[in-house]
């Protein structure tokens, strides 16, 4: 006599699942870190670059951090030369130093609480600028502040500048006229900006007129730089740019010089 025996229905339910989580792929490591793209690196003023990276994949978490690193040799860890991004949406971007004349090779990297992913590595080689010029006519080596015109000298300095790095100083019979950039002026348009920036950026500068008080020109002011290639000679020229006299009160002051 034949033995028989059933199966409790709940059986093949497990059976199921079990045939069918099988199958699945497994979770692993590569899918749990984000994946991270630098779509572009475009010029954006003189020595510094426009970098845009874009996340891919979040992967298995929420991203927390962002950013982008650069380096004069190809291969290079992101730990170095970094700019750093907390709670970055998917596309992001940052302006860094990259001086002119120069290689770069530059990434972009993301992070979650698994890990981190590096992207591709974008190679670029930062142009010399040209030469501009003020959108205004100007006589040279003449200031005019408010009204009032006089033949000047100018002078550039690296040594003890009141801001940055390099200082241009303007001599006038009774006035003095300060332009502190953070390194030696290149061929560009410089924005002027508030003197109580801790550290000027490149194409910032900080300007400030001194006759028996200290004036600083408004921010977001601009001034033009014209570097000769042959002579080596810089002219610096500036439009009428504001600053405040007393209360709301303006003067105005433009120019152009030479050294």
């Amino acid at each position: 006599m034949k033995s028989s025996y059933s199966f409790p229905r709940y059986f093949f339910a497990i059976l199921a699942y079990a045939l069918l989580f099988s199958t699945c792929k497994k979770v692993t490591y590569n899918d749990a870190i984000p994946k991270v793209s630098l779509t572009s690196v475009s010029y954006y003023s003189p020595d510094s670059v426009l970098l845009q990276g874009k996340i891919t994949d979040g992967g298995a978490s929420s991203i927390e951090y962002a950013g982008f690193s650069l380096n004069t040799s190809p291969s290079f860890s992101i730990l170095k030369n970094q700019v750093l991004l907390q709670g970055p949406g998917q596309n992001f971007s940052a302006v860094v130093y990259a001086a002119h004349d120069s290689t770069y090779f530059f990434k972009a990297f993301a992070s979650n609480s698994y890990g981190y992913a590096v992207s591709n590595t974008i190679q670029m080689t930062i142009p010399v600028p040209g030469p501009v010029t003020a959108p205004c006519t100007l006589p040279g080596n003449t200031i005019d502040d408010n009204g009032i015109s006089f033949v000047c000298s100018a002078s550039g300095s690296s040594t003890l500048p009141t801001y940055g790095n390099y200082m241009v100083t303007i001599n006038g019979l009774s006035e003095q006229v300060f332009i502190c950039f953070s390194a030696v002026p290149v061929n560009g348009v410089y924005t002027c900006v508030n003197s109580s920036v801790s550290t000027l950026g490149s194409g910032q500068v900080i300007m400030y007129i001194s006759n028996f008080s200290q004036y600083f020109i408004n921010s977001g002011s601009n001034i033009y730089v014209a570097v000769n290639s042959s002579s080596g000679i810089t002219t610096i020229s500036f439009c009428p740019l504001t600053y405040v006299i007393s209360g709301n009160t303006n003067g105005t002051i433009s120019g152009k010089v030479s050294y």
